[in-house]
């Protein structure tokens, strides 16, 4: 079969999709064009989250006979699911028609961020939409990541949302600086489905709130710490560790851990405590994956390490002894940030 032969029985092949393809572009102008776009709800947040609480029954049909109501469904639904969580593409199709919406919906709800920006998503507006509207509550409780952006991230969203998001696998804090009430660590307990967590530019007034954090998402497997800052002095770690005789042994056993360490050095003695903390409580006696940044830099290379730095080294290297042959990838980084 010659190329010509192909190219027209390709053609023919893909016809019915490209002509879907056009219908929904069309449809897509319509939508936004129509004088019966949907009445949006008055929240700070209105070009996303918080819009579509307002889809319903409200949203265009097909037109008979066009390309996208002779394609299935599931075909529409499969590559509905390849936009991106929580996008304004994900909006945009939950508008398009009555059948897009339920999968649509799905995948603007399957991630959420929340900001401190302006405009931005917060707590408090999505606690309200989800009280107010039983659209919004059923579909967080599909919802797997939420992401916590510029230090938005409060005490209450736990208790806001822990009974609201059955489905929620992965937490992701950034710039993490408000200290947390003692009550707020059962609230977190009640993520029972959260299996990693990640810490990024965390900012903390003592170790043991990282601990209890920790400790209470009990399926937690996968760890990421980086850029973490402990108020407290590394004495009072110290001072703390003796204590732990008398709490509970923690049952979080991870499978993953990432730990990326600070420029500073005076933090080094605080990641040595740290890591000295995971040894203790055998968390990472079933790791299997291992990734450790730093200590050094690499304009300060060969120089000595201070006692700090040698500290957290070695308490590295027993780490590595003490995970043994259960560990099936490592990696480490020296000067590198």
């Amino acid at each position: 079969m010659d190329d010509k032969a192909m190219s027209r029985r390709r053609s023919r092949r893909l016809g019915p999709i490209r002509e879907w393809l056009r219908d929904t572009y069309d449809g897509l102008l319509a939508t936004s064009c129509s004088s019966r776009r949907p009445p949006r709800v008055s929240t700070p947040h209105a070009e996303g989250i918080g819009a579509i609480v307002i889809v319903e029954g409200t949203t265009t049909s097909q037109p008979a006979g066009t390309a996208s109501s002779r394609i299935p469904i599931e075909v529409q639904e499969y590559i509905i699911g390849f936009l991106v969580p929580a996008s304004r593409g994900a909006l945009t199709a939950a508008l398009v028609c009555h059948s897009w919406y339920p999968a649509a919906i799905t995948v603007l709800y399957k991630s959420i961020t929340f900001s401190s920006r302006p405009k931005a998503l917060t707590i408090n507006a999505l606690s309200s939409l989800a009280f107010e509207h039983p659209l919004v509550r059923a579909q967080l409780a599909a919802t797997n990541t939420v992401v916590f952006q510029s230090g938005s991230f409060s005490s209450t969203f736990p208790f806001a949302f822990a009974n609201m998001m059955p489905s929620l696998a992965a937490l992701q804090i950034h710039d993490f600086k408000e200290p947390l009430h003692s009550s707020c660590y059962k609230a977190v307990s009640q993520f029972s489905s959260v299996t990693k967590l990640e810490l990024k530019g965390a900012t903390l007034y003592n170790l043991q709130t990282l601990q209890r954090l920790i400790s209470a998402l009990r399926h937690l497997e996968t760890l990421y710490v980086s850029g973490l800052y402990i108020k407290q002095t590394p004495q009072d770690d110290s001072i703390a560790a003796h204590r732990r005789a008398v709490l509970s042994p923690v049952p979080v056993r991870l499978r993953t851990l990432e730990l990326k360490t600070s420029r500073n050095v005076a933090q080094h003695r605080h990641y040595a405590n740290f890591i000295d903390w995971l040894i203790d409580e055998s968390i990472c006696e079933s790791l299997s994956n291992l990734s450790l940044h730093g200590p050094l830099q690499r304009h300060t290379y060969p120089q000595p390490l201070g006692p700090d730095s040698s500290a957290l080294v070695n308490e590295m290297i027993n780490l590595i002894e003490h995970v043994g042959a259960s560990l099936k990838t490592l990696r480490t980084i020296y000067g590198a940030w």
